[in-house]
């Protein structure tokens, strides 16, 4: 493979300020280790390496969000385990995270290879490696103890291996190739989507050969190298545990696979058995009739095809989209491209336009950019190898790079302790964010212990957070409870509708003010109780007309009927000073609309006209209390 060259000057630039770019990600994602709290996905991939590493143990079935939990984060476990007891005063979540830094910079460098292969000019390479670098999404999640980095890093590897291979059969490159391609496996399963391109690759570049003796004998040892490198590789990860189990001593789930191990039930499976499962539980998984996908503000159950198209506009920076989009353009213009380079970054372009369609329209969940991230770096190559064509050297094109580097400097600056929940200036106010996206877009939970210091700084320690509907006065809602990303989306759809946020903190934590007006009208349009022209049966009930009065209750007793007896137009406030409840409002139908209310949460209802209404209560903890009081202001305020 030749490599073209440049000028020295300009050559030493583009090194400079690709390493300026790569140095500045590399210290975003240390800084963003230590800073962010615990995510939402992280304690089940800690908690399942850290079991497998201690004990051995890899199944996945005993809790539901082990199913995408893979071993190729035991070297972070293992890391922390060495360096974490000899930095007492720093976090061990820290050192978890850290490795994951040497993971970016493992995909730096693939990215590199491959844009100079593709390119054939170190230039193309670095060009690659600036733009990849720029990329917020890449460097936020290589700050957390997930598997999106590692298995980008692995599968580009992979592409740049099967590149050599395809350029000439040798065992050299076919164990390269097997070793990469049993990490992307080990990282997820979703390299299984990436071998239809790879096999497309093979044929196209042995379209001429298919026919000779002599090539079949190559590529049939190359492809057993490749393949038996791999499963060595996914082996050793999963420490051997469960290799040769027969077909038939799986328990499948999917009809599909069970169907399989009945005309094959003798067989041994070279693999480990957690292995072999998870692609079951994945597609399982893949089969839930409903999703929480929100985007634009509205729930989509069964994913939209538009999700990662509104993700890749609004969290990537400006200069570097447009970049991105003139280098493929580029890509495709002009003669000088040679034919062989052309067809190799259609390759890749095809690869990841196919990773991005396939989660588009084929994947119902849709509950994060991260889940294409892997295609990032595949962009970012082919971008950086129509850039490359430009007149490199001069005084225009060292400015167009200046400028892709200041203007999404500009853009990430606000960001650098929060690149999670980046958003480029296309959104504006930063504090409407939440009306176009949500979930680990901007909030991953990463915020959750820093936020306590910026309400007490602002003077807002006292205002309710995250209650359970809306209060009078203050209110401050994580972003994520006030979507309704855990299966709550209509909890908080007045608040969605009706009001405007004040002001946000981190991004993630948004500020409202509920007036007396505002409040009464939220009370009326949600929270009216109806009279009932009889009470409902019950065997346990309890008469209340005043208050504040206290209710106690245990687990396991029947549940309470309480009997609330207005003499006016009132509105009733039910608190929980301890414990955990399930209660709601009888409909006519006799049916409780049951809500959860937890330990300092409140339930306000407006009982709009004189009677008796009625409420049913369970404690869902060991014990809880309840109060129950009078607002009798027709319009309460705080």
């Amino acid at each position: 493979m030749e490599i073209e060259s440049k000028p020295l000057a300009a050559s030493v630039l583009l090194w400079l300020l690709t390493l300026l770019c790569v140095a500045w990600a590399v210290a975003t994602t240390i800084e963003g280790s230590f800073l962010y709290s615990t995510t939402y996905d992280e304690p089940f991939h800690r908690d399942w390496n850290t079991r497998f590493l201690e004990q051995g143990i890899t199944e996945r079935e005993s809790v539901y969000n082990y199913s995408s939990t893979t071993p190729i984060l035991i070297p972070n476990i293992a890391f922390a385990k060495i360096f974490a007891p000899k930095f007492p005063s720093i976090s061990p979540l820290f050192f978890q995270r850290l490795p994951m830094s040497l993971w970016l910079v493992v995909l730096f460098v693939a990215v590199f290879l491959l844009g100079r292969r593709i390119s054939r000019s170190t230039e193309g390479g670095l060009l690659a490696v600036l733009l990849l670098s720029l990329e917020p999404n890449i460097s936020a999640h290589s700050s957390l103890i997930t598997t999106d980095i590692p298995f980008a890093a692995a599968l580009t590897f992979f592409l740049y291996s099967l590149l050599r291979l395809l350029e000439k059969l040798s065992p050299y490159w076919s164990v390269w190739a097997g070793f990469w391609l049993g990490l992307a496996f080990t990282a997820k399963f979703t390299a299984t989507f990436a071998l239809p391109f790879a096999f497309l690759a093979v044929i196209v570049a042995w379209r001429n050969s298919l026919f000779t003796l002599r090539f079949w004998g190559k590529a049939l040892l190359s492809g057993a190298i490749v393949g038996g490198v791999s499963v060595l590789v996914i082996c050793s990860f999963y420490g051997w545990v469960g290799v040769g189990t027969r077909l038939a001593d799986f328990h499948f789930f999917n009809p599909s696979f069970s169907r399989f191990q009945s005309l094959l039930s003798w067989l041994p499976v070279p693999l480990p058995y957690d292995f072999v499962s998870g692609f079951d539980h994945l597609s399982m998984a893949a089969q839930r009739d409903q999703w929480n996908n929100i985007v634009l503000g509205r729930w989509y159950g069964q994913g939209v095809w538009f999700y990662h198209l509104v993700s890749l506009a609004l969290k990537t920076p400006l200069a570097l989209l447009l970049a991105s989009f003139l280098g493929v353009a580029l890509f495709f213009v002009g003669t000088k491209q040679g034919a062989e380079r052309k067809v190799e970054g259609i390759f890749l372009l095809l690869v990841a336009l196919g990773l991005f369609v396939h989660f588009s329209l084929f994947v119902k969940v849709q509950v994060g950019y991260r889940y294409v991230l892997m295609t990032l770096p595949l962009f970012a190559v082919v971008a950086a190898v129509g850039l490359a064509k430009g007149n490199r050297g001069s005084f225009s094109y060292f400015l167009l790079l200046g400028s892709l580097i200041f203007f999404s400097a500009v853009e990430l600056a606000p960001y650098q302790t929060n690149r999670l929940s980046f958003t480029n200036s296309l959104l504006q106010p930063k504090k409407d964010a939440y009306l176009y996206l949500a979930d680990s877009n901007i909030d991953w939970g990463q915020n959750r212990e820093r936020r306590a210091t910026a309400f007490q700084e602002t003077g807002l320690s006292h205002v309710p957070l995250n209650p359970h509907h809306l209060m009078p006065g203050f209110n401050i809602f994580p972003i994520n409870y006030l979507e309704g990303v855990f299966w709550n989306f209509d909890q908080h759809k007045w608040v969605r509708e009706h009001l405007k946020p004040l002001t946000h903190f981190f991004h993630t934590e948004l500020l409202f003010y509920a007036s007396k007006e505002q409040f009464s009208q939220f009370l009326e349009d949600t929270r009216a109780l109806t009279l009932l022209p009889s009470p409902p049966p019950s065997e346990t009930s309890v008469f209340f007309e005043g208050g504040p009065q206290e209710f106690h209750f245990s687990k396991g007793e029947p549940q309470t009927i309480i009997r609330v007896s207005a003499e006016r137009r009132s509105t009733l406030v039910i608190s929980v000073p301890d414990g955990y409840v399930q209660l709601g409002p009888i409909d006519q139908s006799n049916a409780c609309r049951f809500e959860t209310l937890s330990r300092t949460e409140q339930a306000w209802y407006l009982l709009p006209e004189k009677g008796d209404y009625w409420i049913c209560l369970s404690s869902l903890d060991r014990t809880a209390t309840v109060k129950m009081s009078f607002r009798k202001e027709k319009s309460p305020e705080r």
